[in-house]
């Protein structure tokens, strides 16, 4: 027994060549006897790469599918498929439309002024002096509101707000004789007549009345040998005051 066991032995340690004449793997493991004689066998589960066939061709483990690396879109993004020749939907498009900077702007609307004065004035609209009346032709002036201002020496200056309608004829008639007050004066024999210490005519005769601004004035008759007469007036615009003096007449104390 112990010399069969020898035997088998030295047969498994003895290096053999397989039938194409090749020597066998040394790093496959030897078959190991157990304890009865049978011999175990090992199987070499290393992988090797296919040698054209044969009866000692391993063949390789079954592997996990590689992972699939194609880019998809997320679905939270909406693809749209465009066919080709079709039309497309411009109902809910919006076109962004740019003011053409060589058109002129628009023309400013306009309007007129006609002016009615008695007796006369300087007119000024919006600071700008456009003539005396009469003016030959109504104010041609842009739409909206305008600020007209009446000018005479012998009057207060009135200032008018006015507004012109777009393609409308607008009249104001104005008498500067209602902003102030009128005098006329009967003297006896005849006087030199200061209103404010400023002579303004010799009475009589008196052709026009003599025109007072709204308030206390101060009327004065000087004579060469008769003297001197002062009084006090107060008046209002549109008062007409008439006076007679005589000179000639001592006044009461």
């Amino acid at each position: 027994m112990a010399v069969v066991l020898i035997a088998a032995l030295s047969y498994a340690l003895v290096p053999r060549t397989s039938s194409e004449g090749e020597a066998r793997n040394p790093e496959l493991p030897t078959p190991a006897l157990d304890s009865l004689g049978t011999s175990i066998v090992v199987e070499d589960t290393t992988s090797r790469p296919p040698d054209g066939g044969g009866a000692n061709t391993l063949m390789p483990r079954d592997e996990p599918p590689p992972p699939d690396l194609t880019l998809r879109p997320p679905d939270s993004i909406a693809t749209r498929t465009e066919t080709p020749g079709a039309a497309m939907d411009t109902s809910a498009m919006q076109v962004a439309v740019l003011p053409d900077s060589t058109l002129p702007p628009p023309a400013a609307q306009r309007g007129q002024l006609q002016l009615i004065l008695l007796p006369w004035a300087n007119v000024v609209v919006d600071d700008v002096p456009v003539g005396r009346t009469p003016l030959v032709a109504p104010l041609d002036l842009d739409a909206g509101a305008h600020t007209v201002v009446l000018q005479h020496p012998d009057f207060p200056e009135v200032m008018l707000d006015v507004e012109v309608p777009p393609d409308t004829l607008v009249t104001r008639r104005v008498s500067l004789w209602s902003e102030v007050a009128l005098l006329w004066l009967e003297i006896n024999p005849w006087a030199d007549v200061l209103l404010d210490d400023v002579v303004r005519d010799t009475i009589p005769p008196q052709e026009r009345p003599l025109i007072l601004m709204p308030g206390r004035r101060t009327l004065t008759l000087r004579h060469p040998q008769l003297g001197r007469r002062d009084t006090t007036l107060t008046v209002a615009a549109g008062d007409t005051l008439r006076l007679r003096y005589n000179l000639a007449q001592v006044p009461r104390p």
